[in-house]
């Protein structure tokens, strides 16, 4: 029981959030599949993560690395590695108990047209599970 009375309303307001609640079965559908759609949509966040914050991240172990060792591969390796783990480590926080919700948004604007949807709907799914992420951060 939450401390905060509106918060308790907040909740029975908005209903249950994430896969574990079942909030995917209360989600408008749409006719065709897409989970392959929110798979390319997480390659695609774990790209994007990796290339920013890994990198960022990356570059702070590569100074470490630099401190102990001389070795040009063995730095090169600890910062494409920890970019990695940054990454698909947070393509996963943004997904996590959210894959089957992403899903079934994503699946209202596949086209019936393999070839045509995933022109787009890969993005629809990394777009909405971003946003989805950023409302977990905020505890919403």
């Amino acid at each position: 029981m939450p401390a905060d009375p509106s918060e308790l309303v907040m909740r029975m307001t908005i209903g249950p959030v994430g896969d574990r609640a079942g909030e995917h079965l209360h989600l408008h559908r749409g006719r065709y599949d897409a989970w392959i759609h929110v798979i390319i949509g997480f390659i695609y966040a774990a790209l994007l993560l990796g290339g920013t914050l890994g990198l960022l991240a990356g570059a702070g172990v590569g100074k470490l690395i630099d401190a102990v060792s001389t070795d040009r591969h063995t730095l090169e390796m600890g910062i494409y590695i920890t970019a990695g783990v940054v990454g698909i480590g947070g393509a996963i926080m943004i997904f996590r108990d959210r894959w089957r919700c992403t899903e079934a948004v994503a699946s209202r604007y596949c086209s019936g047209l393999a070839n045509l949807s995933m022109l787009y709907v890969p993005i629809v799914a990394f777009v909405y599970a971003s946003y989805r992420g950023v409302m977990k951060l905020r505890g919403e």
